[in-house]
């Protein structure tokens, strides 16, 4: 009986750490993607609207992250560029049929070149 519930306790905590890993990773990916997304958006070179899209997408490649030419708006403005992206994460728990989709959403100004 003893090993019996050392056992259970075990797996409940083993599966409650899981969940948090499981849960938490899609936000940390969208962290280390806002970091870069932001270093390319506010470059210093000047890049094209389709390079920026590209240079997006590559750095979301290297994540994992699903990221279309869809998903990323470029609106021109007078002074500044503005540079919107957003796209869903699913998170699927085991043992059980249940799945939560996250929606991540990034809007960055990058001043115009005179």
């Amino acid at each position: 009986m003893g090993l019996l519930r050392i056992a259970l306790k075990l797996f409940i905590g083993g599966y409650l750490i899981y969940t948090v890993m499981v849960f938490s990773l899609p936000f940390v990916k969208f962290k280390i993607y806002e970091a870069a997304a932001k270093k390319i958006i506010t470059n210093d070179k000047d890049f094209s609207y389709d390079k920026i899209k590209e240079q997006l997408i590559k750095e979301a490649t290297d994540l994992s992250i699903d990221l279309t030419m869809d998903n990323i708006t470029i609106e021109d403005f007078e002074k500044h560029i503005k540079v919107s992206l957003k796209y869903n994460s699913q998170v699927f728990l085991p043992l059980t049929r249940k799945s939560w989709t996250f929606e991540h959403r990034l809007e960055e100004n990058r001043p115009k070149k005179e």
